[in-house]
């Protein structure tokens, strides 16, 4: 319709019009323009060109005064160019500061590595320790299992944490931040895991040594058996976590860690304590039977 449309009014402009030097000079270029679109729309039907989102802005940036040749082309090519030396001379500080802090992060996870391994070295006989203690259900000591298994998840995500941070060629954005979300978990548990262990203790430990009582003969006789009742046994777990009690104080002693289990003592060490122990006036006169209540 609208090709109708334009034909018929070229037709109605060519019956009014008078046949002139220049109406036929108009009619040849009107004739020659026609004729190349003709060709465009061939070349175009044979070899179908699509004009990029690039090139187009390209064209923006550097308008065309008539049409594209070598010119347009090298001038559009010194243009680029220049604007991508800027770019990079711009991103060049940036650059530096990027690998530096690459460096800095791989630095400090390789600095947490070495300081847990010997974290792992120093609390490897408490970890024994407490494994230990777990077999033995009147220990005394509740919530031990699930304590243990709480640090191992935490020296686990610190572990792998590291060996990531450590062993990545680059460092993307996803990969700082997950290790940004680790820090902050770990940050907000290590108070707890830390304090928690302290409970178990030997100082701090909820079980105490019974008191003796003086017998009034020098034979005592063996107890009758009684049936077994709730305070029969209470009474037993009384003296097995009595005797778990003993039993880490005597580990304490075989491993040098008697009287501070914080720190492990040479022999020399212990043997000196022992003398001092052994030799202390205060301890001596605890041996006196005037002092006690019955003399």
């Amino acid at each position: 319709l609208i090709v109708a449309n334009m034909s018929n009014t070229v037709l109605q402009h060519e019956a009014l019009r008078t046949p002139t030097a220049e109406a036929v000079a108009n009619d040849t270029s009107i004739l020659r323009l026609v004729d190349e679109c003709g060709k465009l729309h061939s070349l175009l039907k044979e070899n179908p060109v699509a004009i990029t989102s690039a090139e187009e802005g390209l064209v923006a940036l550097i308008p065309p005064k008539k049409k594209i040749d070598q010119e347009w082309i090298s001038k559009a090519e010194e243009l680029i160019s220049e604007s991508v030396r800027n770019l990079k001379a711009d991103l060049e500080p940036q650059q530096i500061q990027l690998l530096a802090a690459e460096d800095c992060v791989k630095n400090r996870a390789t600095n947490i590595r070495v300081a847990m391994a010997k974290h792992h070295r120093i609390i490897a006989d408490i970890r024994t320790l407490l494994k230990t203690m777990v077999k033995y259900e009147d220990a005394g000591l509740s919530g031990l299992e699930k304590y243990l298994a709480r640090y191992k998840k935490f020296t686990d995500t610190i572990s792998n944490m590291t060996k990531g941070l450590g062993m990545a060629k680059t460092l993307t954005a996803n990969i700082i931040a997950s290790a940004l979300e680790e820090t902050k978990t770990l940050h907000s548990v290590t108070d707890d895991i830390y304090g928690e262990l302290l409970k178990f203790s030997v100082g701090d430990s909820p079980i105490k040594r019974p008191q003796l009582i003086r017998q009034s003969i020098a034979v005592c006789e063996s107890p009758k058996k009684e049936p077994k009742t709730k305070k029969s046994r209470l009474g037993v777990q009384e003296r097995n976590a009595y005797a778990m009690s003993v039993w880490r104080r005597v580990k304490f002693k075989l491993e040098g860690r008697d009287p501070d289990p914080g720190v492990r003592s040479t022999e020399k060490q212990q043997v000196d304590w022992a003398i001092s122990e052994a030799t202390n006036l205060e301890n001596l006169s605890l041996l006196y039977e005037g002092w006690t209540p019955w003399v």
